[in-house]
């Protein structure tokens, strides 16, 4: 006579049983069921019976209740829970209930989501997550729920290992790994030698500094190092002068197929920049652009009134990450500051568009306090002033007057004049102020001669003054470089002569532009 099954009881409870009440073909019928209904597969359910489990009081209404009530709870896949972990069919789904209520407690914003990511987490006791997430902390974690959150199987990861990944990252050079692993969870998923590995032969390909690489793009230690090699040499053959550079800029370009790198550069070829190649190096971001998006930013920048879209991108590439909305207001706050023609001033000097409206204002306002009187008209003439460091302004200005031996104010009159002093550096207004003074041949004692020349002087080229005062010609025909060439040669002459006046200005163009060569 077969052995009678029992009928369930009112309570879902799909606990398994060591006891073997049950015949083969019991067992046999209801694993069946299981395999049908909920998709386990012979191994899962050798598993099972391999650990001495007796299925019980389990039928097809059991088993379809219980996928109801996970789904209610909020599983989004019950049947795959149930194949990951089948031991939840041995779990009273109150206490599956409080299990989710007690990491609901401990800080975790979806529980339901975690446990799907980590069945397991189930067979743990509320406690030992309590304490693992107390040992992370210890550990300089600052928020471990969500560290676990990232990546659960850390739950089953003893303290130690997790310690030792820690030193051993910042053995490797990772100046904060708390920080890093934060950020990248999934790092812990790594054998320390395989991240060794992948750093040294980075820094075989000539990336300069693999570690600082690694952690702007983690996904690169998911790269075979064969594939970034080839990407190196496909990058190179599209014309990028130093790929490994751009890639240092842009790690996600790692990550682009380069089909798509090629068909972006073509695409820009077609819009008219005449060098893509260059523009991508300039802004690497850009090759996670749209090429629409592009079409359309350069057709709202027609309509904000720039002719010449294309040639304003290419002067400052950075205008295409920018909303604009963003453009257009500030283009209104130019013209409420009393500019009368933004754009143009924009056109002429694109940084502007970086530089938040407010900072404008205190530069002006500094500019007035040196003296300055028409700054409207002195920035419409030289924009770049607004690029200039105050500081550095004003110790250019002082310089001329002390060389000059002009007062405070004449200074400020000879910059609103002769505008490129704002960009000359201090050292070659020295270099230049002593080759004049040092000059006998010259014989100039009017102080505005003096003054004439020397901006003359300022606004030629350092070699080319410094070669005519050595050789006593101008060196037509003779290059820069030859030029530099003869100096240092000359330098090189009177290098022990430390009293020399022509050593002394020698020795200040050699420690401001050939320092190496001193």
């Amino acid at each position: 006579m077969a052995n009678q099954i029992e009928e369930p009881s009112a309570d879902l409870d799909l606990r398994f049983s060591k006891n073997k009440p049950y015949s083969e073909d019991v067992v046999t019928q209801r694993s069946l069921i299981l395999g049908e209904m909920i998709g386990l597969t012979s191994d899962q359910l050798a598993k099972i019976q391999e650990d001495r489990f007796t299925l019980f009081k389990i039928d097809e209404e059991k088993v379809e209740a219980l996928l109801r009530i996970l789904e209610k709870i909020g599983f989004t896949n019950p049947t795959k829970l149930i194949e990951d972990f089948p031991n939840i069919m041995g779990s009273k789904i109150d206490s599956v209930r409080g299990k989710i209520d007690n990491l609901k407690d401990l800080g975790f914003a979806n529980p339901v989501k975690l446990i799907e990511i980590l069945p397991s987490i189930l067979s743990y006791n509320v406690e030992s997550v309590r304490d693992k997430i107390n040992n992370l902390r210890d550990l300089g974690f600052a928020n471990p729920v969500k560290l676990i959150e990232g990546f659960p199987s850390i739950i089953g990861s003893k303290t130690e290992s997790v310690r030792d990944k820690i030193n051993n990252l910042r053995n490797l050079g990772f100046a904060n790994p708390v920080k890093l692993i934060e950020g990248q969870p999934t790092i812990l998923g790594y054998n320390i030698e395989s991240i060794k590995e992948k750093v040294a032969n980075l820094r075989n390909l000539g990336f300069a500094n693999p570690v600082k690489l690694i952690e702007g793009q983690f996904s690169i230690l998911s790269f075979n190092i064969e594939s970034i090699k080839e990407k190196v040499a496909n990058l190179r053959n599209l014309g990028f002068a130093n790929p490994v550079k751009l890639i240092e800029r842009q790690p996600s370009i790692l990550s682009f197929k380069i089909d798509s790198i090629k068909e972006k550069v073509d695409n820009f070829e077609d819009l008219g920049f005449t060098n893509p190649v260059r523009l991508i190096e300039r802004q690497p971001a850009i090759l996670n652009l749209n090429i629409d998006s592009i079409k359309s930013k350069m057709d709202n920048l027609e309509d904000l009134g720039f002719e010449n879209p294309v040639k304003l991108i290419e002067e400052q590439p950075n205008i295409l990450n920018l909303n604009i909305d963003t453009v257009r207001d500030k283009i209104n706050n130019l013209r409420d500051l009393g500019f009368e023609n933004p754009v143009k001033l924009i056109v002429e000097q694109p940084n502007i568009l970086g530089y938040n409206i407010d900072s404008i204002k205190v530069k002006m306002d500094n500019l007035k306090d040196l003296g300055f009187a028409n700054l409207i008209k002195l920035i419409e003439r030289q924009p770049s002033i607004l690029s200039y460091s105050i500081d550095s302004v004003r110790r250019r200005v002082r310089k001329v007057g002390l060389l000059l031996h002009h007062e405070y104010d004449n200074s400020i009159d000879i910059f609103e004049e002769e505008r490129f002093l704002f960009s000359t550096k201090p050292l070659k207004m020295n270099i230049i102020w002593r080759i004049i003074q040092d000059n006998e041949d010259l014989g100039i004692k009017n102080p505005v001669e003096k003054k004439r020349l020397y901006v003359k002087y300022l606004k030629n080229n350092l070699e080319d003054v410094l070669f005519e005062y050595i050789y006593n010609n101008k060196g037509n025909g003779v290059s820069k470089e030859e030029k530099i060439e003869k100096i240092i040669d000359e330098w090189k002459i009177l290098k022990n002569k430390k009293h020399d006046r022509e050593w002394k200005i020698l020795y200040d163009y050699m420690r401001g532009y050939h320092k190496e060569s001193l």
